[in-house]
């Protein structure tokens, strides 16, 4: 495990780190950690909770200046749960962080997944859940999961794939299934007109991103859980107000292609 940070110049692509001779992560910055949910607010990175070394799931909240590379350790967030282990996030317009999923750990050390939402506001730091869930029918709201990938267009957070791992209680699973949560009405809805979307190969820790201002959308990579595989190197690629549009992979020269991964980021 990690707690080092760097910056992509784009489209330079080419690595820095800004006032390199003044950062210090261990004043007041996070421990080493993996699986925890990043964001940016103007000029502050925030980072919430990971599985650190100590085999724990940490729901402490760090931000950093971007102006001054400082870290302020806001402390333990007592009011959130679940607990952010490989859960995913998305920035909303209104400048809150969505978190749904990730592995939880209860205070006899349990480990056990979630399908909860919750949102970050990134300027006050305060925790909110949605007021009232709904769904026509049982199959309309996801099953609990960890590593799913999640883009936000027109007040919906759209959900697909992720894992459930293997513990006590749960068999290990890994999801090919597709969703939508309206945020503001707080219904859920499993998505079943997307062509791309209907594939019976499920992935996790895979990535996805909706292309800015428009309502195209990519999801790519991620592993079969059960399996131990990761053989997805083709992305999915939809346009929300076009379910059914097809998408042709543009040839690749020889040698170019991508190796299947996961835990990869994208923007």
């Amino acid at each position: 495990m990690f707690n080092d940070i760097y910056f992509l110049a784009i489209p330079s692509f080419e690595w820095y780190m800004p006032l390199a001779a003044k950062y210090n992560v261990n004043e007041n910055g996070p421990t080493p950690r993996l699986g925890h949910s990043t964001a940016i607010y103007g000029d502050k990175l925030t980072v919430f909770g990971g599985h650190v070394v100590d085999q724990t799931i940490s729901n402490d909240l760090f931000t950093l200046d971007l102006t001054t590379m400082k870290w302020t350790n806001e402390g333990p967030q007592p009011q959130v749960q679940p607990l952010a282990y490989m859960a995913n996030t998305v920035i909303l317009d209104n400048m809150k962080q969505a978190i749904f999923g990730g592995l939880t750990q209860d205070v006899n050390g349990h480990f056990k997944t979630t399908n909860e939402v919750l949102f970050l506001d990134l300027k006050t730091h305060q925790w909110q859940k949605p007021g009232k869930v709904f769904a026509e029918i049982l199959e309309d709201v996801p099953a609990e999961r960890m590593g799913a990938e999640m883009v936000f267009y027109g007040d919906r957070l759209w959900i697909y794939a992720g894992a459930q791992p293997l513990t006590n209680v749960e068999e290990e699973k890994t999801f090919s299934d597709f969703f939508s949560f309206n945020i503001v009405s707080g219904v859920w809805k499993k998505e079943t007109g997307f062509d791309a979307m209907n594939d019976e190969n499920g992935e996790i820790l895979g990535k996805a991103v909706r292309l800015y201002n428009t309502d195209a959308a990519v999801f790519f990579g991620g592993c079969d859980a059960e399996k131990k595989t990761c053989s997805f190197d083709q992305g999915r690629e939809i346009l929300f107000e076009q379910p059914n549009a097809n998408f042709e992979a543009a040839p690749r020269p020889e040698g170019e292609g991508f190796e299947g991964r996961e835990g990869h980021s994208l923007i």
